[in-house]
């Protein structure tokens, strides 16, 4: 997730927040976007992977 110069790296299987400078409403908001999208986002992961 990118926002400004902020940013947050995240694992997708666990949700877990590997690193991040966003602020902590903004990073609350990415997991949430995460979270609910968060098949979808590793279809596309595995798909491009496996090509």
């Amino acid at each position: 997730m990118l926002k400004g110069e902020r940013w947050a790296e995240i694992e997708l299987e666990s949700l877990g927040v590997k690193y991040s400078t966003l602020k902590n409403h903004e990073l609350k908001q990415c997991l949430e976007i995460v979270k609910d999208h968060r098949s979808e986002f590793l279809e596309r992961w595995h798909a491009w992977f496996q090509r």
